[in-house]
């Protein structure tokens, strides 16, 4: 993202959500291996988008959770579970620092998807459906944050 920030148009509020595919697919290539290397992504984010407006806003949301059916990314749930906690935490410290707004929706989303059938809302192990999926994840940052 940090290479495409001049893409990104000026604005008083950025809201964003980055990191889940750096946890899920772990490519050396494309993706922040560790969490410090995450961290400093986002403060590379952070300064490139000031450069573009002074006094922007900026929220972060934490890496968003993906079900034990993810099948698409090599590590265990368990493993990928971790990963996302220790990268959450990574960017609840930077975002601390930097004087950010930072969401974790995460614990909302699980005890959605924990106490309701997963496909009412995903329409695979992370994606949110049109229908209700896109209102719960709605739902999930406005009473997080």
């Amino acid at each position: 993202m940090t290479e495409r920030a001049d893409e990104i148009p000026a604005a008083d509020l950025y809201v964003i959500a980055i990191g889940t595919n750096d946890v899920r697919y772990r490519d050396e290539k494309t993706c922040a291996m560790t969490a410090e290397s995450y961290a400093e992504e986002i403060k590379k984010l952070h300064d490139k988008l000031l450069q573009k407006t002074p006094q922007a806003r900026l929220v972060f949301i934490a890496p968003w959770y993906s079900t034990d059916g993810d099948n698409v990314s090599e590590l265990s749930f368990a493993e990928k579970t971790v990963l996302n906690e220790e990268y959450s935490a990574a960017l609840k410290s930077v975002c601390q620092t930097l004087g950010c707004d930072y969401i974790n929706a995460n614990p909302y989303i699980k005890n959605m998807l924990d106490k309701n059938i997963q496909s009412k809302y995903l329409l695979d192990h992370i994606h949110p459906n049109i229908i209700n999926g896109v209102v719960m994840y709605s739902e999930a940052v406005l009473k997080s944050g």
